[in-house]
């Protein structure tokens, strides 16, 4: 085997513009790093060694783009609130002044987080680990050899929005899949 890691035919295609190689000792495999417009990403290549040749720092490309989740879950929590002096302090910074009730009290500032879209690449070490949140656009079933996989339909950036299918498999889930349940997860 060249690749022990999970490869899948499909994906979304995105226009990357490369700003960093990591090719991998073997010279094989490599973590490619760049933007989507103004959006940051990093993926693992595990058919690098086709292309190495083509693809150089500060090209643009065209990548199908998809993700394994290590793990999903549902939220705990849809939202959270700023109260009181935490209020104050949020719409001051955002140049606005705090909502008064009728009792003369600070209105909460409520973040619903539903909606909510992450996909934050943290670990300097594996660039090409993400931590998600996103709700799904849309799933399937997906059977392989390795057993049955969900494929989410996820979004990873907004504005502009750029969808990635993330597949997970069914037994890392403990939810029944639906169209605009929020999920997050590691992948």
């Amino acid at each position: 085997f060249i690749s022990l890691y999970p490869r899948i035919k499909g994906g979304a295609l995105y226009e990357v513009e490369i700003d960093k190689i990591y090719e991998w000792d073997n010279g094989i495999e490599a973590i490619i790093s760049g933007y989507i417009e103004d959006k940051h990403v990093s993926f693992f290549m595990t058919d690098y060694y086709l292309y190495k040749n083509d693809i150089k720092q500060g090209d643009k490309h065209k990548f199908k783009l998809s993700a394994f989740a290590y793990s999903c879950s549902t939220l705990k929590e849809h939202s959270f609130k700023f109260e009181g002096k935490q209020a104050v302090d949020y719409l001051m910074k955002l140049g606005e002044n705090p909502k008064i009730d009728s009792n003369g009290n600070i209105e909460p500032v409520v973040f619903n987080l539903d909606n909510l879209v992450a996909f934050l690449q943290v670990n300097e070490k594996y660039p090409d680990d993400v931590e998600y949140q996103s709700p799904i656009l849309s799933y399937k079933e997906v059977n392989t050899n390795g057993g049955k996989l969900y494929k989410f339909e996820l979004t990873a950036f907004r504005d502009p929005d750029i969808i990635v299918p993330m597949y997970v498999k069914s037994d890392k889930i403990d939810f029944v899949p639906q169209i605009d349940l929020p999920v997050r997860g590691c992948g």
